[in-house]
């Protein structure tokens, strides 16, 4: 008998709340409490990294500044792109004349004083050669040694040289460039003028500017800092309203569909903005779904994503609570 009281009183206990359990359930399984799922805001977000290892002189935007598309966001130092730029345009100019000149050939002033200097040494080798003659009369005669002889030898024979390296340059600008030269010049003028393009490039590359509208989320430097090529200057949140990311359990997966209505709770709000589902994972976040028995399926989340129906601005990271809106 006195083993019976204490069972009657669990048997009672467990009763009760069986009881409680199914007035919940009943509760919630009503119309006004429709199923909820939980996810975060999250944004589209860019770096902006630094072209080159360039010191910064200015900053336009701070953390949280709204911007818009091609608003300048970072200057860099261009002093030592603006010298290499000036360099490679000089480059440029020194190819495009000699390409200029080999195309259209000497000018007249340069053929004529090319002939010349053509009649010039002829005049040169000619008083060579009399002098050539005069001493060898004096050395017949005893007059002079044979050393000075040859000298005049060889001032002839240099003379001659020289008249014909006059001709050599004479019919060479008379003939005009060959064609090889010419394709050989105009090579190296578009690859000089390749390179300016480079340098205007990179000179352009030091004013950083948003390609996107949205929002500064970081401003990771300060004027004067000199950043490591490809490091991250700023971070930016684009686009005009952010994504709704929900973790979608499975038992309500099979509900879900595109362009489905949902109607969201926000930390601290009081409106209820409404939105659209526009994608839905066919696979788990975690562990997939083939390794799970049936009793453990309603473990697995499945990654949804809402688009907001009026751009709206919300912090990345704010808890969401969305319920079906039909």
């Amino acid at each position: 008998m006195g083993n019976r009281v204490p069972r009657r009183r669990d048997e009672a206990a467990r009763s009760i709340a069986l009881a409680w359990l199914v007035a919940v359930l009943a509760g919630c399984t009503g119309p006004e409490d429709a199923p909820q799922i939980t996810g975060l805001v999250v944004w589209d977000q860019v770096e902006v990294v630094a072209p080159a290892s360039e010191r910064i002189v200015e900053i336009q935007v701070q953390e949280g500044d709204r911007v818009q598309p091609g608003q300048l966001l970072v200057q860099l130092d261009t002093e030592r792109a603006m010298r290499a730029l000036a360099a490679a345009e000089a480059e440029v100019a020194e190819h495009l004349a000699r390409w200029q000149q080999l195309a259209h050939g000497a000018r007249v002033e340069d053929i004529d004083a090319a002939r010349a200097s053509v009649s010039a040494r002829r005049a040169e080798a000619r008083d060579a050669a009399l002098e050539l003659a005069r001493r060898r009369k004096l050395l017949v005669r005893k007059l002079i040694s044979p050393a000075e002889v040859d000298s005049a030898q060889a001032r002839l024979d240099s003379a001659a040289a020289r008249v014909k390296e006059s001709r050599a340059r004479l019919a060479a600008l008379e003939s005009g460039s060959r064609p090889e030269e010419v394709e050989a010049a105009r090579a190296a003028l578009e690859a000089a003028r390749a390179r300016a393009e480079e340098r205007k490039f990179a000179l352009r590359e030091l004013t950083l500017a948003a390609d996107r509208g949205g929002r500064v989320d970081r401003v990771l430097v300060e004027v004067g800092d000199r950043p490591r090529s490809g490091e991250v200057l700023i971070t930016q949140w684009v686009g005009k309203t952010p994504r709704i990311r929900l973790y979608v359990p499975e038992p309500l997966l099979a509900g879900m569909r595109r362009g489905q209505r949902f109607r969201l709770h926000l930390d601290g709000r009081a409106e209820t903005p409404e939105a659209e589902l526009t994608w839905l994972s066919t696979e788990p976040v975690f562990t997939p779904y083939f390794a799970l028995n049936e009793r453990d399926r309603h473990y697995l989340s499945y990654l949804a994503e809402l688009r907001l129906d009026e751009p709206l601005y919300l912090p990345s990271g704010l808890p969401v609570t969305a319920e079906a809106a039909e």
